[in-house]
């Protein structure tokens, strides 16, 4: 005679078997689940990098760390972009007396611009539609910023030129400027393109190139005219960055010197001094 428990055992035997036998298609199908998952997420994170790429002029990662890459100086590649002669329709003439222009770049250089919140704070959102999709864009804006507008538009005739699209740029200056001190706007489609990177020449803007000073994080951006450029430190997140105020101090009460290029080599010296490099003088 066959007891209840001598019955029972085997039966609980082969469930708790079924149990186990179970137990490893879902512990795959989670994985394979969580794969698809992150997956998913890196595209997607890769196709809003994508856009901001096309959007603005945001350096990636490796940018960062490792530099821009630069056009060559014995470049001699054809230029795509021909729209240099109507640049300078774009800026009309100034109202007498006239006033030296301070071209300013956007991105790195007054805002900084990212597709996904930022650890961080932010400013503003903006959603440009680009490519027939809508954007979200948060954007943080250098310390000091409103101030640096407000000081520069007193003496100088102030002109934005980037080489991010205008459907993003546009929606950017607009929050960024709310009392108009910005008189111009030029967008990519001013820009020469040499060697797959943009160039910004300011000899088609229609001002004396003495009379003009452009302040850019991206060295390729002042090829053309090196001797009229500002370079400012890549912007990101540094909220005690100060690099506005410094060109700002330069700049102040130069508007009536007769060559405004003097004060790009002057804010080079400040600027090396403040890095803590040390300048020598050697006489030949």
């Amino acid at each position: 005679m066959v007891s209840k428990f001598t019955k029972r055992t085997p039966t609980k035997s082969i469930k708790s078997r079924n149990r186990r036998r179970n137990r490893t298609p879902v512990k795959a199908d989670v994985a394979a689940a969580l794969a698809a998952f992150n997956r998913t997420c890196r595209r997607r994170l890769a196709k809003l990098f994508s856009k901001l790429a096309r959007v603005s002029t945001t350096p990636t990662k490796t940018r960062r760390k490792h530099g821009y890459q630069l056009v060559h100086k014995d470049s001699n590649l054809p230029i795509k972009s021909t729209q240099f002669e109507k640049i300078a329709a774009k800026l009309p003439p100034q109202n007498s007396p006239k006033k030296p222009t301070v071209v300013l770049d956007l991105d790195e250089t007054l805002v900084h611009t990212t597709p996904v919140p930022p650890p961080g704070r932010f400013d503003f959102i903006v959603r440009p539609r680009i490519g027939g999709e809508m954007v979200s864009l948060y954007v943080l804006k250098r310390p000091g910023l409103s101030a640096f507008l407000e000081k520069l538009a007193a003496e100088y005739e102030v002109v934005i030129f980037t080489a991010g699209l205008k459907e993003y740029a546009s929606l950017v200056v607009d929050r960024i400027d709310p009392r108009g001190l910005i008189s111009h706007r030029l967008y990519r489609d001013a820009c020469r393109e040499m060697e797959g990177r943009f160039v910004k020449d300011l000899g088609g803007i229609g001002r004396e190139l003495k009379r003009v000073v452009l302040v850019d994080d991206n060295p390729n951006a002042a090829f053309l005219q090196p001797e009229n450029a500002l370079r400012v430190r890549p912007f990101v997140d540094d909220l005690e960055d100060d690099e506005l105020g410094m060109v700002g101090r330069v700049l102040e009460g130069c508007g009536g010197v007769e060559d405004l290029r003097v004060a790009a080599r002057r804010f080079w010296e400040e600027k090396l001094v403040a890095d803590g490099v040390v300048m020598v003088s050697v006489e030949l």
